[in-house]
C-alpha cells in the first residue's frame, strides 16, 4: 500500500463517554458493569465492521487519564488475541494525554489505519508546539 499522503484522510471510529457521579463528593468506585459494556461496544463494532479500526481518547480532565489508559490495557488484554492496540501519548500543558487506535491483526488496511493514526498524533503534536511558540 502507498504510504500516506498529505491531505489525505482514513476513516476511523471513536465514541465517548463520560462518568456523571450522583454524589461528586464521594469517592469513585471501580464499577465491573463499565468494563463489560466497553468490551461488549468493541466486540459488537468488530464483529460488525471487522475491516475498520476503532480510536479511544482518554481525556484528563481530572487528572486520571493515565489510570483510564491502564485500565483499558488491562481490558484490552482480556480481549481475544485477533485484536492489535497501538498507543500514543502526548504531554501538553503539564498533563498527559493518552490515546490508542484498535484493529483486528487480519484487517487488510491495517497499516494504513497505524500510518494515519500515528500521522494525526504527530500533527497535534505539531500544532501545540506551534500554538505555545506564537
Amino acid at each position: 500500500m502507498d504510504p500516506l499522503t498529505e491531505g489525505e484522510f482514513v476513516d476511523a471510529r471513536s465514541f465517548g463517554f463520560e462518568c456523571v457521579r450522583k454524589n461528586p463528593n464521594k469517592r469513585q468506585r471501580y464499577d465491573v458493569g463499565t468494563k463489560s459494556t466497553i468490551l461488549n461496544i468493541l466486540t459488537n463494532f468488530f464483529d460488525k465492521r471487522s475491516e475498520d479500526a476503532f480510536i479511544y481518547i482518554c481525556l484528563n480532565t481530572d487528572g486520571f487519564a493515565r489510570n483510564r489508559r491502564i485500565i483499558f490495557g488491562r481490558w484490552f488484554n482480556e480481549l481475544k488475541s485477533e485484536y492489535e492496540r497501538h498507543q500514543s501519548h502526548i504531554d501538553y500543558a503539564e498533563q498527559g494525554w493518552y490515546s490508542a487506535l484498535l484493529i483486528r491483526k487480519d484487517n487488510p488496511s491495517k497499516q494504513r489505519y497505524i500510518d494515519a493514526f500515528h500521522y494525526t498524533q504527530k500533527r497535534m503534536l505539531e500544532d501545540i508546539e506551534n500554538e505555545e511558540d506564537d
